[in-house]
């Protein structure tokens, strides 16, 4: 069995979904990360995908609050 180079924590998901935020900015990348977590089952990997460097700040804390 090979581990996947893109899954860092050799954790198991049931699901992958991408959402794609390049060339927006805050806030946008963020209302949308919202918006697709509701859609997305618990245990499922959400990859994103942004341009703009506060998301690397953002996304992170916005994490946090969600909890």
């Amino acid at each position: 069995m090979t581990k996947d180079p893109d899954n860092l924590t050799g954790e198991r998901h049931d699901s992958e979904t991408e959402l794609d935020a390049s060339g927006l900015y805050c806030p946008e990348p963020v209302m949308l990360l919202h918006n697709k977590i509701r859609d997305i089952a618990e245990g499922d990997l959400l990859r994103v995908i942004a341009t703009d460097p506060s998301t690397e700040r953002d996304i992170p804390k916005f994490c946090l609050y969600l909890g």
